[in-house]
């Protein structure tokens, strides 16, 4: 009987709650990867700090207290980028996020500065760097939107928008945003030397979708950002491949070979995708978009997982991100398929868990641009052993997360 087997029909629960306090237990020893000084939220000590701070017990949350601490400490002695993931706004984002749990007696507003930096940052115009969640203009709204309704942070949601707008390209299918080649890696460079339009919710146009969904619930800059969404899920649904089989949509539509690659990840493939078109029928109040939304979604949620090019447990493009994705979409809709599929992709998670290996068993693989693996321990949030425990932890839970906004996966409900 192998691992999947045995984690089957109800001995799942009982292993992901192990795994979540193996990782908690690994996460939190001294030396461990997650208490070093790389305090980025996406790869860096943060993701221990949102696992710690879903907690009950005092003590975990004194850990999570401890390693925002941290990274603030950090932040103050070391040049950072903006970005999201890598950088300071990410490192603010959860500050803000966990400020009502770990930091109540708080008065002053600890991120006045960012904003503030962020601000002018964003008044430069044209924008010439990054669009996308990780690196770019969508993660650096997903830091205002949490800042709301703070008048800074409704500045900074705003020059989003016409940022993005004024990076935007229009075709016959609607509008898109072009990874240009001078972001690529020189590998990718090589193989996209015009670079191309990526279709995912990490780097592409799906996490744009998502990100203008969340600005038209907010109230802000409304009528820009309404036409760019429709436009982008205009160019987005023109983009199925039909009656393939596999996944519906590609990662990527190069300028020189056409439509590449497909699988299903939370970076790339049908069920981000299907999120960031649910969020956006639901926000602008379309039905179609949500039909087309679910019907990706229950195919996603029935495919084979040989068809899926899962290979490991990680949020980012493994097992324990489609079972959070799932999870969320059974949240936002009651079907049952939804609950069964996170269930299924829980179980596939665990079943990558090797005793003694990596960071509570887990490991992750690193798949080179030149086509080289390898697997190594990670204790980050988007590929590791912290992600993977705030993943479990949301499919065991009766309520959904609110961590996830980092993913685009949910959007803060706009405050009164």
């Amino acid at each position: 009987m192998n691992q999947l087997e045995m984690s089957g029909a109800g001995g799942w629960i009982e292993g992901a709650r192990d795994a979540i306090e193996q990782i908690g237990v690994e996460l939190r020893e001294p030396g461990a990867a997650a208490s070093g000084t790389e305090i980025s939220l996406g790869v860096g000590s943060l993701g221990a700090a949102l696992l710690d701070a879903q907690a009950p017990a005092a003590t975990l949350r004194a850990a999570a207290r401890r390693r925002v601490e941290q990274a603030v400490a950090v932040l103050a002695e070391a040049e950072m980028d903006p970005s999201l993931y890598m950088g300071f706004a990410g490192v603010a984002w959860c500050v803000e996020h966990l400020r009502e749990r770990l930091f109540p007696e708080l008065q002053d507003d600890p991120n006045a500065a960012i904003d503030d930096a962020l601000c002018g940052l964003l008044a430069r115009s044209p924008w010439s760097g990054h669009f996308d969640l990780v690196s770019g203009l969508v993660g650096l709204g997903v830091y205002a939107l949490e800042r709301l309704p703070r008048p800074r942070a409704a500045e900074c949601v705003a020059a989003v928008v016409a940022r993005l707008a004024e990076r935007a390209h229009q075709d016959a299918d609607g509008i898109a945003w072009w990874t240009a080649p001078g972001w690529l890696t020189p590998p990718m460079r090589l193989r996209h030397p015009r670079g191309y339009d990526n279709l995912g919710l990490a780097h592409g146009i799906a996490g744009v979708i998502a990100l203008l969904a969340a600005v038209c619930r907010s109230g802000i800059a409304v009528a820009p950002a309404r036409a760019l969404l429709e436009g982008a899920v205009a160019w987005l649904l023109a983009k199925q491949r039909a009656g393939q089989g596999g996944p519906r949509f590609p990662s990527l539509i190069c300028r020189e070979r056409g439509p590449q690659g497909g699988r299903l990840g939370w970076c790339h493939g049908d069920p981000g995708i299907a999120i960031a078109l649910l969020q956006a029928g639901r926000a602008a109040g379309v039905p179609a978009w949500e039909a087309a939304a679910l019907a990706i979604a229950r195919d996603a949620a029935r495919m084979p997982p040989e068809q899926t090019g899962v290979l490991d447990a990680g949020v980012c493009h493994g097992a324990s991100g489609l079972a959070l994705i799932f999870s969320r979409l059974f949240h936002a809709t009651g079907d049952p398929l939804f609950q069964e599929a996170a269930r299924d992709w829980a179980r596939r998670t665990l079943a990558f868990r090797v005793p003694g290996s990596g960071i509570a068993g887990f490991s992750a693989l690193d798949v080179d641009d030149g086509g080289g693996a390898a697997w190594r321990a990670d204790a980050g949030l988007m590929g590791g052993a912290a992600g993977i425990g705030l993943a479990l932890h949301a499919v065991l839970s009766p309520a959904p997360p609110a961590w996830d906004r980092i993913l685009l996966l949910s959007h803060r409900q706009p405050p009164c």
